[in-house]
């Protein structure tokens, strides 16, 4: 397959994943302004942890390597490993979020700073960031109201 086939695939994939034109997509990648995201909806899913949850969405819906997962979140890739398998054994298939208008993304960015817990950077991001309240994000990531008031507060 040459690499032209190839580049078209993606594009296409993309386009369908995330509704942009192939014009849209050339210029995120030009202006160097493509930031990975994750949908907040991913977080819904009580079976599995935070770091779970993104490790598993990350190599399953963006194809990301351990390595590459690792170097995002600032985490060894051991980790990621171990993180991805006990994910998989929870939650053995493939999250599939509805991407709508409304959908709220997170840059992966921000689970690479350590000085917080994974849902604390989580809930202080969506407060300072997206000025979601506390009940708000409790209802969006499918927790207790008094657990995102607790969290908030650190």
């Amino acid at each position: 397959m040459s690499t032209i086939t190839k580049l078209q695939g993606i594009v296409h994939e993309i386009n369908r994943q995330y509704d942009l034109t192939p014009k849209q997509i050339v210029e995120l990648v030009e202006t160097s302004k493509f930031e990975l995201k994750i949908p907040l909806q991913i977080f819904q899913n009580r079976n599995l942890g935070i770091f779970e949850t993104i490790v598993k969405f990350m190599h399953e819906n963006h194809s990301l390597s351990f390595i590459e997962i690792s170097k995002l979140v600032n985490r060894d890739n051991r980790t990621i490993w171990c993180s991805y398998h006990n994910a998989n054994k929870k939650v053995p298939y493939k999250f599939k979020p509805k991407q709508t208008s409304e959908t709220i993304m997170i840059p992966i960015e921000i689970f690479s700073y350590r000085e917080n817990g994974l849902l604390v950077t989580l809930v202080k991001y969506c407060n300072q960031e997206l000025n979601l309240t506390n009940s708000k994000i409790a209802k969006l990531i499918d927790r207790n109201y008094k657990t995102i008031w607790a969290v908030s507060k650190k």
